[in-house]
């Protein structure tokens, strides 16, 4: 009987062993994450170039309509612009001026007196500025020159696309 007692005591006391052996510790990470947020906002918005003549030009410089459009970065990351230009209802926009067809240009050089034009084109974006701050603008000034002879005499809507991007 005592050798009985004896091993149901060695028993109990490995199955104390392997239950201490057994137990685990356990703790947390903590993780956090932010979905991008690409954005981009334009302080006017608008431009009116006036009425010009057939070949007429205008530009958004101060020597022109003095209308420079900012364009700035609203979203949480930084950000590419870019422009793509649209046909207007009767004239189409092309990198050369000629019957029922407009040019129109963009410049983010910050002199007006020499700014440095690149032709925007319908259908394809032109890159204008690579990686814009969160919270910071850009300024973006406009030239168009009509078409060197037209049939259509009414207002041409010959509007601008701004693309921000991520990089």
């Amino acid at each position: 009987m005592r050798f009985f007692i004896i091993i149901i005591g060695l028993i109990a006391l490995a199955g104390i062993m392997v239950t201490v052996v057994v137990t685990a510790v356990t703790s947390n990470i903590t993780a956090t994450v932010t979905a991008q947020n690409v954005a981009l906002y334009i302080d006017d918005a608008t431009i009116s170039y006036g009425s010009l003549a057939t070949s007429g030009r205008a530009s958004t410089t101060s020597d022109g309509v003095n209308d420079t459009q900012a364009v700035g970065n609203s979203g949480n990351v930084v950000a590419d612009f870019a422009v793509q230009g649209t046909d207007s209802a009767n004239w189409t926009l092309e990198s050369a001026i000629g019957t029922n067809q407009y040019t129109h240009r963009l410049s983010t050089t910050t002199s007006d007196t020499t700014p440095q034009w690149k032709e925007i084109a319908a259908g394809s974006y032109l890159t204008v500025t690579t990686s814009v701050a969160v919270n910071t603008t850009s300024s973006m000034d406009f030239a168009i020159q009509l078409p060197s002879a037209t049939t259509f005499y009414d207002s041409q809507s010959v509007n601008i696309t701004v693309q921000a991007s991520a990089p």
